[in-house]
């Protein structure tokens, strides 16, 4: 029989075995934290005043007084996070000073150092073994993946594995010095590696994960919808087989897709909500019949570069490629859309597609009213979109094999071209019919020169940008913003974790990312339909 009850006065009842867990310092014995409107718990103690750190000082000698076999006591020796050393309760350790210099007691045959995971190896040895048998299995397979090719753990295979969706990130299981090879990865997943590379590198590369991406579930109705609802229902909706979302069927399926969300509790149950849901369904059938006629079989391609193979998936319109997007087309949208227009201008086996424009339809709800949009990606010669496809793979694996802070949206400044600054004119120079020159220039991509003068002067004054009091004073006001629809970069952990002292310019390739990006915001032009 076991009691499981907290520590009261007046309780010494006599047990074979006492546990009492939570021994920490700053925890136990208890502060006395009086309510700020309690008059009579004034600055000024009085004899016979109740004292909480004595209470438990008491109650400590009496749960050890009331133990008859055994007595089990229990603390935090390290950190969770750091694995820093934390000192024991005051209580406990003056236990222990009383143990050893009172009755040389040998403390190391009773203080036993527990490790922090269930599944640690250090749980199954010994003598005080675990009896689970689910973490046993877990740490059998643990152990048989760090043994090493000559324990004959392991036969020394290389292994690769990436998801395959598209709607997740890429998990990319690689070994120590293992080159990434033979990777299948689809454009939304290269272009998620440029929205937090840090986090990619982490979490890919070394397995750290230090976002609490852990959601608590919202004991309260909501009473409004928000963007994030109104993407989440477009994105199921469009994200459907084509041949669902028919002019019979549309209006059958949008409602499944709304049922959906009011059983979760995304959507109030209100009139309000109830309009705001048909406009959104009024909107996602008008931009099905903006698309015109769509065969209803998803086209794929693929190009394979020296590591990767990227793969890209459309439908095919009367003559373009088209795709639907649930909400605005933001940068990393955009590099996406950009990286697929490359993959069908590259493929060799469907050369009809390497022709044809990519359209990206979506809706822009401005002040409730919904704007139809249609962005369009041109398209570009086979060998020039071969090349950028090999300049961004060599990117992406510099973002997987190394700490590189090039985040998208550290060049929000530098980019639009839509102000009046030295960026501006730069950025409209780089255009499709300079592109072969532009990375011929970049001498880590390839080691040749750029013969024609002009390509020279825009690799000089891109390079000159970032070489400027403005460029740093940028960088800096970047690394200290924060909010919800905003990059929070002053409390991104993993730029805190790689970078403690801060980036600078020398950290990350600003050359190659500027051009990159340059290159995506030039080759789509958006229109109203």
């Amino acid at each position: 029989q076991v009691t499981v009850c907290s520590m009261l006065p007046m309780r010494s009842i006599p047990f074979k075995k006492v546990c009492i867990l939570g021994l920490n310092d700053s925890e136990f014995p208890r502060k006395s934290t009086p309510l700020g409107l309690d008059l009579m718990a004034g600055p000024a103690r009085r004899l016979g005043d109740r004292s909480r750190r004595l209470e438990d000082r008491y109650l400590f000698l009496e749960a050890i007084i009331s133990t008859r076999e055994s007595l089990y006591l229990s603390y935090q020796g390290n950190d969770v996070k750091n694995n820093s050393e934390r000192q024991p309760s005051l209580v406990l350790a003056e236990f222990l000073d009383m143990l050893a210099l009172g009755y040389q007691v040998p403390l190391s045959r009773y203080v036993t150092h527990a490790p922090l995971h269930p599944f640690s190896e250090a749980n199954f040895m010994g003598r005080m073994a675990s009896f689970e048998k689910g973490w046993l299995r877990l740490a059998k397979a643990l152990h048989s993946q760090k043994r090493s090719p000559d324990d004959g753990g392991s036969t020394g295979e290389k292994h690769v594995s990436v998801e395959p969706t598209t709607n997740s990130a890429p998990t990319i299981a690689l070994s120590d010095g293992q080159e990434a090879k033979d990777l299948r990865l689809s454009s939304a997943q290269i272009a998620r590696g440029f929205k937090d590379p840090l986090a990619f590198f982490a979490q890919q590369r070394l397995g750290v994960n230090l976002s609490h991406s852990a959601e608590l579930l919202d004991n309260s109705e909501p009473f409004e919808t928000n963007a994030l609802i109104r993407y989440q229902v477009l994105d199921a909706i469009f994200t459907s087989p084509m041949d669902a979302r028919g002019n019979d069927e549309n209006t059958l399926y949008s409602e499944q897709v709304a049922e959906f969300a009011r059983l979760r509790g995304d959507i109030p149950d209100n009139p309000v909500a109830q309009d705001e849901l048909n406009m959104w369904k009024e909107g996602a059938h008008a931009l099905t019949q903006a698309m015109g006629p769509v065969d209803s079989d998803v086209k794929r391609a693929s190009f394979t570069g020296k590591h990767i193979t990227f793969t890209a998936s459309a439908y095919e319109g009367a003559d373009s490629l088209i795709t639907l997007s649930a909400g605005k087309v933001n940068d990393i949208k955009a590099l996406e859309y950009f990286i697929s227009q490359l993959v069908f201008c590259s493929e060799e086996e469907r050369q009809r597609y390497s022709h044809y424009p990519l359209d990206i339809y979506f809706c822009d709800w401005d002040k409730g009213e919904t704007k139809l949009m249609k962005r369009r990606c041109m398209p570009m010669d086979k060998d020039i979109a071969a090349q950028i496809l090999l300049f961004i793979e060599a990117l992406f694996i510099r973002l997987y094999t190394t700490p590189t802070p090039l985040y998208r949206s550290l060049f929000a400044d530098f980019i639009p071209g839509k102000r009046k600054s030295d960026s501006a004119s730069v950025v409209a120079k780089i255009k499709p019919d300079v592109y072969h020159q532009l990375l011929d220039g970049l001498s880590d991509v390839s080691g040749m020169s750029v013969e024609s003068e002009g390509e020279q002067d825009v690799l000089r004054k891109a390079t000159a940008l970032f070489e400027t009091e403005l460029a740093d004073r940028l960088l800096k006001n970047w690394l200290q913003t924060h909010g919800q629809y905003t990059p929070d970069m002053a409390n991104n952990p993993y730029l805190k974790w790689l970078y403690p002292e801060g980036v600078s310019w020398r950290d990350l390739p600003y050359k190659e990312g500027f051009i990159l990006f340059a290159m995506v915001h030039n080759a789509a032009m958006e229109e109203a339909l």
